[in-house]
């Protein structure tokens, strides 16, 4: 009865060590609807809701719905309200959703549990990567996103039309110039005063 009694607390504590409870709600709720720091919020599959209450926090450990149910339980108690199961079935369908490497006596293979760490490895090195992809690449393109428009804005007020203006800020030398060379064997004089002090406005715009 002891030995039994024993597998049955290492399942349990295979499970909480390593499934996070935002595996968990991700797994069996689908992705989160909304990140706040720590704190990952989903629809709750308890309540009729507009607003996601249910909310996975890794760092305690726990899932708490915040509307009108009230619960909050780590991943084993979660599984079981969501499933109607007793602790033991709902621990036992974590192991096999999440294929961990424990037997039906909880005995941890070894050679298993080393892959399954190593894969753990390589997801955690590869989310590192995209977050700073994002926190360097993919903000630096918003922002820079977001100066061109404010440039292109400043363009159009001198007549150009966006896509004018979206060849001037990649390519304003080429295009300026033959601009003004078409104005200098065609244009009067108040035409090329005109192009000269357009060019003089949007030389502006580079020095800063």
């Amino acid at each position: 009865m002891k030995g039994v009694l024993g597998c049955v607390i290492d399942k349990f504590k295979i499970v909480k060590e390593y499934v996070k409870p935002t595996d968990v709600a991700t797994r069996y709720l689908g992705q989160p609807a909304s990140i706040s720091v720590d704190n990952h919020y989903y629809f709750s599959p308890f309540n009729v809701e507009k607003t996601p209450s249910l909310c996975a926090n890794n760092k305690k450990g726990v899932i708490t719905d915040f509307g009108k149910s009230g619960f909050s339980d780590d991943v084993i108690g979660f599984v079981g309200k969501l499933y109607h199961l007793p602790p033991i079935k709902a621990c036992e369908l974590i192991i096999a959703d999440f294929n961990l490497p424990v037997n039906i006596y909880g005995v941890i293979d070894k050679k298993l549990l080393e892959k399954e760490i190593q894969r753990r490895k390589k997801v955690k090195q590869e989310a590192e990567i995209i977050s700073q992809w994002f926190n360097e690449t993919y903000i630096k393109l918003c922002n820079e996103y977001k100066s061109i428009q404010k440039q292109i804005k400043i363009f159009q007020k001198y007549g150009f039309r966006f896509e004018e203006a979206l060849s001037i800020l990649y390519n304003k030398e080429i295009l300026l110039d033959i601009a003004i060379e078409e104005f200098i064997s065609v244009g009067t004089k108040e035409d090329k005063a005109k192009i000269y002090e357009q060019r003089k406005e949007i030389d502006k715009l580079y020095e800063y």
